[in-house]
């Protein structure tokens, strides 16, 4: 399965214009189903289920969508406005951004019990393949899901948040935040040390080979899906035209095996 977005590339750009589209895509079949209207998505760790923001009595809130089934569950509580967020690993909490009158932070939610824990101020947060940190911005900075004195900055920059964990979580992309066109580093977690990959980049989303990921891009000012090998060469293929009206995507569903 696969979700993407028509529309709106960013959540500022929803909250304008109203929310988008999420669709759901049979990798056999290639039959689309609408899914949901939403303002951002992300699988839950067993595949079979997405975190999507929606909005509900005219605030923004996190629910646990099911694919196939009836489940349509909120997270989080009608007096919390949530714009994004990322599952742990074992999918029993998702990391969300919080935002109130005066600041934006990043909580823990417990999905068993609803209890939310505040843990850094910030934005995006991206939780590690082996569930120890959760990545937020502005800029790189790394957080313990359970101790909120545990903060490391990888790069500062008010413009930049993260994308995504490398497979193996050694490395973690970076961008420019809402939307805005600009230049996607890769930062090493260990060093600090980064690179850029790619320019345009609004969204990441990893390949099932190891040393490939799916980038969406800005590509003669359409939002198009780039595959980039992230190996010396750098090379990129586009995998979607304009005609697509594709503005952002997950490739692939996890335990999804490559064909």
């Amino acid at each position: 399965m696969v979700a993407y977005v028509h529309g709106a590339v960013s959540f500022e750009d929803a909250e304008r214009n109203g929310p988008v589209q999420i669709w759901t895509l049979d990798l056999e079949t290639q039959v689309r189903r609408y899914l949901s209207d939403g303002h951002a998505v992300a699988w839950a760790p067993d595949g079979g289920s997405l975190l999507v923001i929606r909005e509900r009595a005219g605030s923004f809130h996190a629910w646990r969508w099911g694919l196939d089934s009836a489940v349509r569950e909120q997270l989080t509580p009608d007096s919390v406005r949530v714009i994004n967020g990322s599952w742990s690993p074992d999918g029993s909490r998702v990391a969300v951004q919080v935002v109130d009158r005066v600041r934006t932070f990043i909580s823990v939610l417990e999905v068993s019990s609803g209890s939310l824990s505040p843990i850094a101020l910030g934005i995006t947060p991206r939780w590690s393949p082996d569930g120890k940190w959760i990545a937020h911005g502005p800029g790189a900075r790394l957080v313990s899901p359970t101790d909120p004195d545990s903060q490391v900055v990888l790069m500062d920059g008010e413009g930049f948040h993260p994308l995504g964990w490398s497979r193996d979580g050694s490395a973690l992309f970076v961008a420019a935040q809402d939307g805005r066109v600009g230049s996607c580093f890769r930062v090493n977690v260990r060093t600090g040390e980064h690179e850029v990959v790619l320019a345009g980049i609004t969204d990441v989303a990893w390949a099932p080979g190891e040393g490939e990921a799916v980038f969406s891009a800005v590509v003669d000012r359409s939002g198009e899906l780039v595959l980039l090998h992230l190996d010396s060469t750098g090379s990129c293929r586009q995998l979607t035209s304009s005609a697509d009206y594709l503005t952002s995507g997950t490739p692939r569903s996890p335990g999804v095996e490559a064909e």
